[in-house]
Parts: structure tokens; C-alpha cells; sequence
């Protein structure tokens, strides 16, 4: 179906919704803290937004605006059409700026004391309306390491971080999340299987936590575990990536999946209340 041109008349001030955040001083925070001032600068304007309106109003130049808005159009969140954009009309109530900005900080602490124990890439996710996704992440200080990505869409079925979410959904949630991202392989270990995605599922809300062990990449194990509300549904999860040979044993093992599910519980104690939760 072609897409309508954009019609001329813009918003007189788009700065005004832009600046209510300032950006973080972390860079992966500042790029995340970046997309949702512009998601959320074109879901307040009444009219399409050009590439140069909302570069300005992001404080940021236009090579580095239009990679951003390709990224947010590329998961089906914004749409363009003769060089201005728009938010999609099928997405859902986006996440405030400042609640991101809450998440992102109540990790930060549990996330570096992870990162300073344990040597390796710590990785927080959230629970959007269509996909879950990296929003923030803490580099391992090993040369070689696993690492990821802020902004990157999560599978399903073949990440501790997706998985730990996934397995604290209702059943309508986790086939809409099937849609919109598949059952892809990416390793001979990935489970494509639904049957045996949804027992995996199980044995993850069973036991409170999830492993990626080398379904993602070759020679990567990641564990997650999920950041619940009190009804029990997950809004997040937050993970640790180890390269195999690394991964904890035996009572090693069983202390990091307690350091761990205590790094999801502070970060819940500080979200409750910024998304009254009840």
C-alpha cells in the first residue's frame, strides 16, 4: 500500500516535548535516552516531522538522527515518506522518557556491582509493546568476551533475557511476541520447536531464571532472570553473558544465580513506584 504524502502544516514547537529529559551522560543511556526523545516527539506532533526538525529538536546532527530514525523505522515503530516521519499507526502507548530514564538508572548500581564481580557483559532488557529489547548494557573488561548491543531486538527463543520475559507472560503475549519476531535458528542448539520452546518456558517460570547455553552464538552462555511486577508478569529482565569455558560450576554456580536474582529484586524495589505498579 503506497504511503500518503506528508501534509505541509508542522508543529510550531517540537523542542518543548524534546528537552523535558536531558540526555545521560553514558553513551549506550544517551542513545537509548535519544530514540525515545524522538519516538516520543513524533507521537505529540499533530503533522509529519521533516529529518531536520527533529534533528534540531534532539540536539543531534542529521547523519546521526536519520541512522537513529532508520533504526525506530526498521522495527516498525516510525514510518517516512518524502523525508519526514511519523509514528506508525498500529504501535501502542510508548514507555515514558522518564520511566526509561528511571529503569535504566535503578539498574545502573545492581548492574556495575554484577559487571565488577564477575568480569563480564551485564545486559538489561525491556518489555515494549510488539518486541523486547536492549536498553542497556555494561561491556566485560576481558579482552575477549560476549558482548551485545543497546537497541538490539531480542529473540524469543534463543536469549536468556528473552526467555526469562517470555516465560512470565500470559499466553496472548507470548504468541504476539512469536509474530512479530519467528522462531529463527541461529545455532544448532537454538530451539525452533514451539512444543519445545513452550517446555523450556516451563522449566524457566519453574525455576525462576533462563540460560542461553550457545542458542544465540557459538561458544556464548548467558542466564537471565526476569524483572517482575507483583501481579507476576515480567516488564524486564536482566542478564549476564559468560563465554563457555568461564561459566560458574556447582556451588559457583548457585551463588551467581542468587547475585544475580538479587540484582533483579533491587532494580524492581526502585521500578514499582516510578510505574505504579500495584
Amino acid at each position: 500500500m503506497p504511503r500518503s504524502k506528508p501534509p505541509d502544516g508542522r508543529p510550531s514547537s517540537p523542542r518543548r516535548v524534546a528537552r523535558a529529559v536531558k540526555p545521560d551522560r553514558d553513551p549506550s543511556t544517551r542513545a537509548v535516552l535519544k530514540a525515545f526523545e524522538a519516538l516520543e516527539l513524533v507521537r505529540c506532533a499533530e503533522n509529519w516531522l521533516t529529518l531536520q526538525e527533529i534533528a534540531d529538536a534532539v540536539g543531534l546532527v542529521k547523519s546521526s538522527t536519520y541512522r537513529l530514525l532508520r533504526s525506530l523505522e526498521s522495527t516498525g515503530l516510525v514510518e517516512s515518506s518524502g523525508g519526514a516521519y511519523r509514528l506508525t499507526g498500529h504501535v501502542g502507548p510508548l514507555l515514558p522518557i522518564s520511566s526509561l530514564k528511571t529503569l535504566v538508572g535503578a539498574a545502573k548500581e545492581p548492574m556495575r556491582d554484577l559487571s565488577m564481580s564477575y568480569r563480564e557483559c551485564v545486559s538489561l532488557a525491556y518489555l515494549f509493546e510488539n518486541h523486547m529489547e536492549v536498553v542497556a548494557m555494561m561491556d566485560s573488561p576481558e579482552t575477549v568476551s560476549v558482548g551485545n548491543v543497546v537497541g538490539r531486538i531480542l529473540p524469543p527463543n534463543a536469549s536468556s533475557l528473552g526467555k526469562s520475559i517470555m516465560a512470565f507472560q500470559t499466553v496472548e503475549k507470548r504468541e504476539q511476541l512469536l509474530r512479530c519476531y519467528g522462531l529463527h535458528r541461529f545455532t544448532q542448539h537454538t530451539i525452533v520447536d514451539p512444543l519445545a520452546l513452550s517446555a523450556e518456558l516451563a522449566v524457566t517460570a519453574k525455576r525462576g531464571y533462563a540460560t542461553d547455553a550457545e542458542e544465540n552464538a557459538i561458544g556464548g552462555c548467558c542466564f537471565g532472570v526476569p524483572l517482575r511486577q507483583p501481579n507476576g508478569l515480567a516488564f524486564g529482565a536482566i542478564s549476564v553473558s559468560f563465554l563457555k569455558p568461564r561459566v560458574p560450576e556447582g556451588q559457583g554456580l548457585e551463588q551467581f544465580i542468587a547475585k544475580l536474582r538479587g540484582a533483579a529484586a533491587a532494580v524492581e524495589e526502585r521500578m514499582f513506584p516510578a510505574l505504579n505498579k500495584k
